[in-house]
């Protein structure tokens, strides 16, 4: 839980990276995701929850599968519907059913859930030893895939910490079985998003990381 000296330490560190944020140009130094642009490949994602149906029967089929929501009367859960739920592949070498992103609309009540969840979660699954196992977990939304030169891409999650109504994008790389936290790609504090210069890469992400863990945005 939250205490009061830390939201005063919080504040103070979102006002440092601002003022790293606009005190960055005027030089000729790169920032990241000007770097990023002109060697990796991004894919954006197309918006979930356009639709009533599901693009491929497979998809509700697995739904069924994890056993997170109602597929019958009980109206205590979310049903599981295309306008509530999409699945998004990430490894080129599995099959949707054995490895996906399960992108999840706010308001949403799994099973589990004491209420309904007011804001979007992302739940990533992989199949091992025949049974999906979650193995990655954000409350936050899928922005972006990044080419990583491998089976398994890259994803950059928006996180949005409404308390401070700040917008962090994240890079996250697969690593050990699962999407490791790599790096902020940029900060968005209403007025689009801005770069991180390389020099101060490493402190803003550590800042940012704690940030996202000590707020259960990661689990």
């Amino acid at each position: 839980m939250y205490q009061l000296n830390y939201t005063s330490m919080k504040k103070l560190f979102l006002i440092f990276i601002l003022a790293i944020l606009q005190s960055c140009g005027g030089n000729d130094t790169k920032t990241v995701s000007e770097k990023n642009k002109e060697t990796v490949e991004i894919i954006n994602v197309e918006k979930p929850f356009q639709s009533d149906t599901f693009k491929v029967q497979e998809e509700d089929q697995i739904l069924r599968e994890l056993n997170i929501c109602s597929t019958g009367d009980d109206l205590l859960f979310t049903p599981c519907e295309a306008k509530f739920f999409s699945l998004k592949p990430f490894r080129k070498d599995k099959q949707l059913k054995d490895a996906f992103i399960l992108q999840v609309r706010g308001g949403v009540r799994l099973k589990g859930d004491p209420e309904p969840f007011p804001v979007r979660r992302l739940l990533v699954f992989e199949r091992e030893n025949n049974l999906l196992t979650r193995v990655n977990g954000f409350v936050g939304d899928l922005d972006s895939f990044e080419n990583s030169g491998t089976d398994v891409e890259n994803i950059i999650v928006l996180f949005y910490d409404a308390q401070d109504d700040v917008m962090f994008h994240c890079l996250f790389e697969w690593k050990e079985r699962k999407f490791n936290f790599k790096e902020v790609v940029s900060i968005d504090f209403g007025s689009g998003p801005k770069p991180v210069k390389e020099e101060q890469l490493s402190d803003v992400s550590n800042e940012v990381y704690q940030l996202l863990m000590d707020k259960s945005m990661i689990f």
